[in-house]
């Protein structure tokens, strides 16, 4: 175990008072072992280190009894982080203080959620209708799937039907297989992402982000 600074003080007072000439008088290691119940070549680093001017601890990071932290304290802890830093384990650990393994076990044990933030269309009345040409120009109509939807609108008596389109017919819609269709794509680094992913604690709502689309999130 490492020793705390008072009891490294009291070696080092004990040893500097039986200084002799300059030196330790023969013996005196295991005597100073025998008193502080400690191993005799701690005593003799121990005076090394002092000689050099170095008796600070080498062992780095954490040290000594692990703090657990209750489920408030971690709620607290995690409210207080930017939701930007809460995309992963690593930067809510690095930003609160609190390790990934205690992190880990309040995901487990419901104090925190881990939710994904989608971006919604926001589409205006012309994207609207964009789109919907763009699908209708893609949709395969023969002449027979025409005359079948009028058939069914009419209705066997001549009269129009009440009923539902989907409920009236069994026909699926077919789309062109696009195969003679060139799709190009650019790769951009964008401000923002489509989904993006974050912890969250009791109370805590998932952010609503909206674009008119992937292609308006800023570059």
């Amino acid at each position: 175990n490492d020793l705390t600074e008072e009891v490294k003080r009291k070696v080092i007072k004990a040893l500097q008072e039986r200084v002799c000439l300059g030196k330790l008088p023969r013996g005196t290691m295991q005597a100073m072992a025998t008193e502080f119940e400690l191993d005799r070549g701690t005593i003799r680093e121990l005076w090394r280190r002092f000689q050099q001017g170095c008796l600070k601890s080498r062992k780095y990071g954490h040290t000594g009894p692990t703090t657990r932290y209750t489920a408030e304290v971690v709620i607290a802890k995690i409210q207080e982080i930017p939701r930007i830093q809460r995309s992963n384990m690593r930067d809510i650990s690095e930003a609160s203080d609190i390790s990934i393994s205690t992190i880990s076990r309040a995901l487990k044990k419901g104090i925190i959620k881990h939710r994904s933030s989608r971006l919604k269309p926001l589409l205006t009345e012309e994207n609207m209708r964009e789109r919907l040409q763009y699908c209708g120009a893609h949709v395969m109509l023969t002449q027979e799937a025409i005359d079948a939807h009028h058939a069914e609108d009419i209705g066997p008596a001549g009269e129009a039907s009440d009923a539902p389109a989907m409920a009236r017919s069994q026909r699926e819609i077919e789309f062109c297989g696009m195969w003679d269709v060139v799709h190009l794509d650019e790769k951009w680094f964008n401000a923002d992402k489509d989904c993006r992913k974050v912890y969250l604690v009791e109370g805590e709502e998932v952010e609503h982000r909206v674009a008119k689309s992937k292609r308006f999130i800023a570059k």
